[in-house]
């Protein structure tokens, strides 16, 4: 299974692009909300990290386009815009979720009946 090319974000399409080799220092993923792109570094050896990044990096976009960036923001705030942004994502883009959950799978990940 690949990663997706594409996921959206609430009314945002985010393009999905591997992190370029030549910016990769230690960072393993980046989110450019400006431009609409999620970048993952290629982790064939572990796949799980590759798909707690995209997670992260979903994360990042869910909290620029759900507006989440207010000062004095409250965590009840927070878990709810992160809910919201959350069931949205899952309900389009269930070809990356597949994803995520078949990486977090390799090497003996949980079988989701603990």
């Amino acid at each position: 299974m690949t990663i997706p090319s594409s996921l959206r974000i609430g009314y945002r399409v985010y393009r999905v692009k591997p992190m370029p080799v030549d910016i990769c220092t230690d960072a393993v993923g980046h989110c450019n909300n400006e431009k609409g792109i999620i970048r993952v570094k290629p982790t064939p050896d572990d796949p799980p990290e590759a798909a707690n990044t995209l997670l992260h990096e979903m994360l990042h976009a869910i909290f620029a386009v759900y507006s989440l960036q207010e000062e004095g923001l409250t965590e009840e705030k927070a878990v709810s815009g992160f809910t919201n942004g959350l069931c949205a994502s899952i309900q389009d883009n269930k070809a990356a979720w597949d994803w995520i959950i078949d990486q977090l799978r390799v090497n003996g990940g949980r079988d989701g009946n603990a």
